[in-house]
């Protein structure tokens, strides 16, 4: 059980860096493109597949799935 509290920090911070750079909405999100993910400071591979899922999380309206890491495919 400990790795889920520590996938769900994971995330909770990539969401935060992404609020920090101005993307703040839901729409924000969908329309981040790849361009725009290679431009982002620090950004690790792990972290680009997480915005992938993220938007996809968010396009279906998942969200809370996606922070919960519930909607694993």
């Amino acid at each position: 059980m400990a790795k889920i509290p520590n996938e769900v920090t994971k995330r909770l911070k990539l969401l935060e860096k992404l609020i920090s750079l101005g993307y703040s909405t839901e729409e924000d999100i969908k329309k981040l493109t790849p361009k725009d993910i290679a431009v982002i400071d620090d950004i690790s591979f792990t972290d680009i597949i997480e915005i992938q899922q993220l938007q996809e999380s968010v396009k279906s309206n998942k969200l809370f799935s996606y922070l919960a890491k519930t909607n694993e495919k």
